[in-house]
C-alpha cells in the first residue's frame, strides 16, 4: 500500500510539474497536425469521402485512428484533459507559494556574511544608522522589498516576474476552457452561396448544420414537440421534465401576443384563458402581418439578403425585413 501511494504521489508530482505541462502543450500541438492537413467529418464529409475513395488502405487505418476527427477523438481529449490537470496542479501550488511569499518579510540577513559568494566589506566614516537608511533607501529605489533589522538590511525582488508566469498560465487554462466550451456548445454550419445570391443566416440556409457535443436538441414551442440530435439525426422524444415549465411559460408568452393580434381572439382568451392550436398560429400570422409580432432573423450584411420565415407548418410565407 505504501508503494502504490508512493507511487501516485510521485506520478502526481511529475504530472503537475512545468515541465511536464509545457511537452503536453507541445503534443498538444504536434496532434492537432492532422486536424489541419486532413479533411474533417464534421466539417468536411465530402473530402472524408473523396480522400478514403483514393486511398482505400492508409484511409481506413487513418479513420480506425480518428484522425478525420481529430478534435473529436479519445486521444487528443486525453492530451487535452492532461494537459489542463498538469496547469491546474501546477498553478495552484506556485499561486498559493507567491501570496505567502508577497506577504511576508524578506529573510533576515545571515548571521556570516563572509561564507556568500560576492562577499565585500568597507570601512566607512558614517554611523552605522545611517548607513543603513541609506542603503534601504538605495534598494527601494532598485525595487527591493526591503527588511530592516538593528543591525543588518535584507531585500529581495523577482515577484513580478512569478506574478507574469502565472498570468500566463492561468491565460492558457482560460484558453483551453474556452476551447472545450466551444466544442460542447458551438454551432458550425456550411453553405455554398453563388456569386450574386442572396444569403441570410438561418438554418433552413445552410447545407450543413452541425452542434457540439453537449447539444441535445430542439423544443418547437409553437407545437409543443421536442427533437433529439441534430441534423438528419433528429428524432422526436417527449419534452424533458426540466423544460415542461419552461415551455408552459413560452406557450404562454406566445398565446398572449397571438391574442393581441386579432381582437376576438383577446376577447375570448380573456374570457376563456386560453387560445386552441389553430387560433394561436392564426394570430401568430396575423401578428407577422401587422407588425405586432416582429420575427428576428440574422442577414448577410454583404448581399443584404432576407428569408422566408415560417411560424408553422400551416403558416404564410413572408419575406423577414
Amino acid at each position: 500500500m505504501r508503494a502504490l501511494a508512493g507511487w501516485l504521489r510521485f506520478s502526481w508530482a511529475a504530472l503537475t510539474s512545468m515541465r511536464t505541462a509545457l511537452v503536453l502543450l507541445l503534443v498538444l500541438g504536434l496532434a492537432a497536425i492532422p486536424g489541419s492537413l486532413l479533411p474533417q467529418r464534421p466539417s468536411n464529409p465530402v473530402g472524408v469521402a473523396d480522400f478514403l475513395r483514393a486511398n482505400p488502405v492508409a484511409g481506413v487505418w487513418l479513420d480506425r485512428l480518428g484522425f478525420f476527427d481529430v478534435f473529436g477523438s479519445p486521444w487528443f481529449a486525453a492530451i487535452y484533459l492532461l494537459l489542463f490537470v498538469s496547469l491546474i496542479g501546477c498553478i495552484l501550488p506556485r499561486t498559493a507559494n507567491f501570496l505567502r511569499a508577497l506577504r511576508a518579510e524578506p529573510a533576515p540577513g545571515p548571521g556570516r556574511l563572509d561564507r556568500l559568494e560576492g562577499y565585500r566589506s568597507e570601512l566607512l566614516a558614517a554611523p552605522a544608522p545611517e548607513v543603513l537608511a541609506a542603503a534601504a533607501d538605495h534598494l527601494r529605489a532598485k525595487g527591493y522589498r526591503v527588511r530592516r533589522d538593528a543591525a543588518a538590511i535584507s531585500a529581495e525582488r523577482g515577484y513580478v516576474r512569478e506574478a507574469g508566469n502565472l498570468v500566463f498560465h492561468v491565460c492558457l487554462v482560460l484558453a483551453l476552457v474556452g476551447l472545450a466550451w466551444g466544442a460542447l456548445f458551438s454551432f458550425r454550419g456550411t453553405a455554398v452561396v453563388v456569386e450574386g445570391n442572396s444569403f441570410s443566416n438561418t438554418l433552413t440556409q445552410y447545407d450543413e448544420f452541425g452542434a457540439g457535443a453537449g447539444f441535445r436538441g430542439v423544443v418547437n414551442v409553437l407545437e409543443g414537440t421536442a427533437f433529439e440530435g441534430a441534423n438528419k439525426t433528429l428524432k422526436s422524444i417527449d419534452v424533458p421534465a426540466e423544460l415542461t415549465a419552461r415551455l408552459k411559460d413560452d406557450e404562454m408568452v406566445i398565446t398572449e401576443a397571438s391574442a393581441e393580434a386579432i381582437d376576438e381572439l383577446l376577447e375570448k382568451f380573456f374570457s376563456e384563458g386560453e387560445l386552441s392550436h389553430d387560433e394561436v398560429l392564426e394570430g401568430f400570422r396575423a401578428g407577422m402581418k401587422s407588425g405586432k409580432i416582429v420575427p428576428v432573423v440574422c442577414r448577410s450584411a454583404v448581399t443584404a439578403g432576407s428569408s422566408s420565415v415560417s411560424p408553422g407548418p400551416r403558416a404564410s410565407r413572408m419575406e423577414a425585413k
